[in-house]
């Protein structure tokens, strides 16, 4: 046996020399140097800070600019307000743990953080295919009015969250667990113990069928038209979202796609050895997935980013930004976003 299962954690760790302990008691300090878990701690404090600060600043320049109010930006606000609740519910709770070198807050800390962590992933990843069934039906239909653009939009936020929570809700009702996972400072889904009466293994096929097989392919059906259109002539505006509606989708999944191949392998090999320094790493960049939405909106939408300049200005003195100044955007060269942080205009 590679590892040492407790009654709520799994160590990846043989205990053949008596130095696993429970991670919700002891410092997992056997498992990494304290440096790492500092490391870690600092991490997830930047993720949650600079996520909760740009989501937000997404949130507001959206509300208070009525050309943004599309059914597109219905969809983006629903992906900021996903990643708001996984950086300020689910995040904190790891900083802490990891700043401690265990869990601390108990397997109710384990639970707060496994559900908001899968809860966002989930509306995100449900919101990136409803975001791009809209941009395949506009490629498709061109002249689809918007009011049947923003019902469906609108629909499809409702289903994100709603396949959210059946994913998110069952571990709580103890259909499967969350429980600690790699260093032991984050938790996550069980996919280590097939544990009596808990219907681990059910619940995890349920999970990766369900909860990513489809909404991955319908990510895939629905990129197809949309790159088609991009290779052809489209209207500038037009073609800019969708180009913008792909690289949320790429950015995303190049975040979690190493963390469901990773927890995918050590379901499907019970008892095999492997790392928990490669499985945290994983797990880190999946929440970085919080992060790009906001950075991605500004560098390649023009109207976005014109719209946030005006808001940033308007928060720093108090005044609006003349019309003249937004004409001239072309030439400004470099402006304000993120409290000082300078984004070239030709993102």
């Amino acid at each position: 046996m590679n590892g040492t299962e407790g009654a709520d954690f799994y160590v990846p760790v043989s205990n053949a020399s008596g130095v696993v302990r429970s991670p919700y008691e002891h410092t997992q300090y056997y498992l990494a140097e304290s440096w790492v878990f500092g490391l870690l701690a600092t991490y997830t404090c930047f993720l949650t800070a600079t996520a909760v600060c740009g989501n937000l600043l997404m949130l507001r320049v959206t509300v208070e600019h009525e050309e943004l109010r599309t059914p597109v930006n219905y969809i983006l606000l629903n992906l900021a307000v996903a990643n708001i609740a996984a950086a300020t519910c689910g995040y904190p709770a790891a900083a802490l743990s990891a700043f401690g070198g265990y869990l601390y807050l108990g397997q109710a800390g384990c639970n707060f953080e496994g559900f908001y962590c899968t809860l966002g992933g989930q509306v995100s990843l449900w919101s990136l295919a409803a975001l791009l069934g809209e941009r395949a039906l506009v490629a498709r239909r061109p002249a689809v009015k918007r009011r049947v653009r923003r019902r469906l939009a609108v629909g499809g936020v409702g289903v994100a969250w709603l396949m959210a929570f059946s994913a998110a809700l069952p571990p709580l009702l103890e259909i499967s667990r969350y429980i600690p996972e790699g260093l032991q400072c984050s938790c996550g889904v069980d996919v280590y113990t097939n544990k009596p009466g808990l219907e681990n293994e059910a619940y995890v096929l349920y999970l990766f069928t369900l909860h990513l097989a489809v909404p991955l392919s319908a990510i895939a059906v629905c990129s197809v038209p949309s790159v088609l259109v991009l290779l052809t002539q489209q209207e500038e505006e037009e073609g800019e979202t969708t180009r913008t509606a792909l690289t949320l989708t790429a950015v995303f999944l190049a975040c979690w796609t190493p963390y469901a191949a990773t927890t995918w392998h050590v379901f499907t090999h019970h008892g095999d050895a492997f790392s928990p320094v490669a499985l945290t790493i994983t797990a880190f960049l999946a929440k970085s997935s919080v992060l790009w939405g906001p950075l991605i909106c500004i560098c390649m939408c023009k109207r976005f980013r014109k719209c946030a300049r005006r808001t940033v200005h308007k928060l720093r003195t108090g005044k609006e930004l003349e019309d003249e100044v937004g004409s001239a955007s072309k030439d400004f060269g470099t402006t304000t976003i993120f409290t000082h942080c300078l984004i070239p205009d030709y993102c």
